[in-house]
């Protein structure tokens, strides 16, 4: 039957584009479960006729108003009753008038069984008529509205749970940061010290002076020679040059001539010459001294040369050991500056990874901000359609409810008119 209109406002009140017509079709059968079937006659339909003993389908006995054989009504039996009803001994038997109907496998049975002159039918209320024209139209509007609200509201959630979308993101793996001190951490390496040693040969290139004693007599004679006597007398001219004869004449003018001026006059000679070796050998002992200043001055000299050669070994070690100790303090810093700019570039590493998580989290907690937003407001739109569906299935009870009065009513005046009549 038509129930156009009532799509139309299950649409305007619902806001959907299509009314469900299974909706529909529900809300027709719980107004046709609800209400009294004495109050729906309207409605009433019959099925096709059995007149072969066979019975007629039909699997909906909530619907079911009258079940009839040729016209007389059948009264409602168990099924486990039927094979008594069809029984002739039996006290429970079904006779013309009195006949029975049960349900068996989808289907309406008589008993006694139909046949061409005892026709059987079934009187049902045909929910499809509760349709546009129907005085219940709205109470179907309002049932399947409410259907629609539950079914909107549901749709909000799929789920009693939220279900987030978004992926919270991984920890990140932060490196250590540890120090474990330069690779090399030794000391300065110290500088060879060269030192000048003084030695005659290789320092003093200069000869030590000699001291030559004097000769006074002959060119062989020196005056610590053996003096020799003389057995022959004074002795020759010659002797005369010989120094170690003059001890023995000297000693023959003393001894033998006992002439004391001759001796003195030998002796004063001899104590001249003594004199003058003593001169000579004065002169030789001050060239000796004279020798012997020059080498040691030229001692001081090597001396003061290898005092200058030590300063300046002393000043270039010194030289040697502090660009040491500077080329070792810098490669120390060098070490120390890149184990801190390792440090540095992991600890670096690491902010940069720890202010990507944050950020992020930051974005994962605003995209689950925003989730959380938009499940609240369908769970606020869901509940407003709850709240819709719940109010309008009321109206429908209340539609069903004032209708069952409302015709109730009637029908107690119709009754009590038509007995009044008879009276």
């Amino acid at each position: 039957m038509a129930t156009t209109n009532i799509e139309l406002d299950i649409e305007n009140i619902t806001g959907v584009s299509d009314a469900n017509d299974q909706f529909i079709i529900s809300a027709q059968k719980f107004v046709v479960s609800s209400v009294p079937k004495n109050l729906l006659h309207f409605a009433q339909k019959a099925s096709s006729a059995s007149t072969d003993g066979s019975a007629i389908s039909f699997s909906v006995n909530d619907s079911i108003t009258d079940v009839q054989r040729n016209g007389y009504s059948c009264r409602e039996i168990p099924m486990s009753e039927g094979i008594w009803a069809l029984d002739s001994t039996s006290l429970r038997y079904a006779t013309a008038k009195h006949p029975v109907w049960f349900h068996k496998q989808g289907g309406v049975h008589f008993a006694p069984a139909t046949d061409g002159s005892n026709a059987g039918y079934v009187f049902y209320v045909d929910y499809s008529l509760i349709d546009d024209n129907s005085d219940l139209r709205n109470a179907v509007v309002f049932r399947a509205a409410s259907s629609e609200f539950t079914k909107l509201s549901s749709a909000q959630l799929p789920t009693s749970e939220i279900s987030l979308y978004s992926v919270p993101p991984d920890a990140p793996s932060l490196a250590t940061v540890s120090y474990s001190g330069p690779a090399s951490d030794k000391d300065a390496t110290s500088p060879t010290f060269t030192t000048a040693t003084l030695s005659s040969a290789s320092v003093y290139t200069g000869s030590a002076p000699t001291y030559s004693s004097p000769t006074v007599g002959g060119a062989s004679e020196q005056l610590t020679a053996t003096m020799d006597a003389d057995s022959s007398g004074y002795g020759t001219d010659a002797d005369f040059l010989n120094f170690s004869k003059w001890f023995s004449v000297a000693g023959e003018f003393i001894e033998d001539e006992e002439d004391s001026e001759l001796a003195a006059v030998q002796l004063n000679k001899i104590s001249t010459y003594i004199s003058s070796y003593s001169q000579a050998m004065q002169d030789k002992l001050n060239s000796f001294n004279t020798e012997l200043q020059k080498y040691q001055v030229a001692v001081q000299e090597s001396i003061q040369e290898i005092q200058v050669a030590n300063q300046v070994n002393i000043a270039q070690a010194q030289s040697d050991l502090q660009v040491a100790i500077g080329n070792e303090d810098r490669s120390q810093q060098r070490l120390l500056q890149n184990a801190v700019n390792e440090m540095q570039e992991i600890i670096n590493n690491n902010n940069s990874l720890v202010q990507k998580y944050q950020a992020d989290v930051s974005a994962f907690s605003a995209e689950v901000n925003k989730e959380i937003q938009e499940y609240q407001t369908k769970l606020q739109i869901s509940q407003k359609y709850g709240m819709d569906a719940e109010k309008y299935y009321k109206w429908s009870i209340s539609e069903v409810s004032a209708y069952t009065q409302n015709n109730s009513k009637m029908l107690a005046t119709m009754m009590s008119s038509r007995a009044s009549k008879k009276e």
